[in-house]
């Protein structure tokens, strides 16, 4: 393509990017074969122009060629993607950015149907932002609005996915302790069961983040989706990394946690409270 001055150029970028915004959301659509025909076609009718080219030839180009909506059918977008599209006019506007704050510091005066209600609803608009964009850098001050609620959810999400089998296993051996206390009226609590228990709970945690680190190669692109933005930057091999040696670290401590406590009467002494020695 011919050398466009700067305005020139602005204004093609911004014609590309909101047929790619709307192009994003058609899947059963080839986005670069339609992105490269529009190109081609603008570089046709720029051919006799002289370079650089100017803003107001781009622009008479751009006018003729129609406007980036059409390039994609209605029926191939579905309707609550055509609603985001009419609340954000383009990738600059800043609506979203404010809709989605507002929704989440909403939900701080609502407590009781804000955190079911207004902060999904929240995420779910700071996620439609997120999408109308191919480059972070051109959100510039609105990441300031949109990643509060971003980071509250990927946090009781990583939490979950960190420590999930933790919980699991906290509640199971709650109920079996409750069990053994029935069962056995002269036992009120027992400081060994406990212990053993965390030991036990680290050991499985360190095995699960081994495990973990596997799951995140296998599938990254689904973790980097999931936790967008702020995995698109992360080498995968590195995190898989962080998480093997996190995951033996939680081993070793088990294990010399069970050393130590193993090497008093602890473990005989509980087996013999609960008539198994």
């Amino acid at each position: 393509m011919k050398e466009l001055s700067i305005s020139a150029r602005e204004c093609l970028n911004a014609y590309l990017q909101k047929v790619r915004a709307r192009l994003r959301w058609a899947n059963s659509l080839d986005a670069d074969e339609i992105e490269r025909d529009i190109c081609e076609h603008i570089e046709r009718d720029l051919d006799s122009a002289d370079e650089p080219v100017e803003y107001e030839t781009v622009a008479e180009v751009l006018d003729r060629l129609g406007s980036p909506e059409q390039w994609v059918p209605d029926g191939e977008i579905s309707w609550w993607r055509k609603v985001l599209m009419r609340i954000s006019s383009g990738p600059d506007d800043w609506r979203l950015a404010y809709i989605s704050f507002g929704l989440f510091v909403l939900a701080f005066f609502q407590l009781r149907i804000g955190m079911f209600i207004f902060i999904p609803l929240s995420f779910i608009v700071a996620r439609g932002a997120l999408s109308m964009t191919d480059d972070l850098d051109q959100l510039k001050g609105r990441k300031v609005l949109l990643y509060p609620v971003l980071i509250l959810i990927y946090a009781i999400l990583g939490l979950f996915l960190l420590a999930g089998p933790a919980f699991g296993l906290v509640g199971l051996a709650d109920g079996f302790e409750r069990e053994i206390i029935k069962n056995y009226d002269d036992i009120k609590e027992s400081l060994d069961y406990w212990w053993w228990t965390w030991v036990i709970i680290l050991f499985v945690l360190g095995i699960w983040w081994i495990i973990l680190s596997g799951i995140s190669i296998a599938f990254d692109k689904f973790f980097k989706f999931i936790f967008k933005p702020f995995l698109d930057k992360v080498n995968k091999k590195k995190l898989a990394l962080t998480a093997i040696v996190a995951g033996w670290l939680l081993i070793l401590v088990a294990i010399g946690l069970g050393w130590i406590f193993g090497a008093s009467d602890g473990p005989a002494n509980l087996f013999k409270q609960f008539g198994l020695m």
